[in-house]
């Protein structure tokens, strides 16, 4: 299962596999907006495939961030 992390300049969703991943991550309805997918080839050999999206350009992917007072946190939406 994917896991989301948020951090204090990015938010970053990585996924594990068993075999070598080839494709795109992407924010769903984004794939074609620069930052807001990342492609990986079999020849980069990777089995942790991961998209970072920097908090300051969250917004280009059609994301937001809404604070939550009553749980002190913040929600993505």
């Amino acid at each position: 299962m994917p896991q989301a992390t948020c951090g204090p300049e990015n938010i970053t969703i990585e996924g594990t596999t068993e075999e070598v991943f080839e494709g795109v991550i992407f924010v769903k309805n984004w794939r074609r907006t620069n930052g807001c997918a990342a492609t990986y080839s079999l020849s980069e050999n990777v089995t942790t495939p991961l998209l970072s999206i920097p908090l300051n350009h969250i917004t280009q992917c059609g994301l937001e961030l809404r604070r939550n007072v009553s749980i002190a946190s913040f929600d993505l939406i």
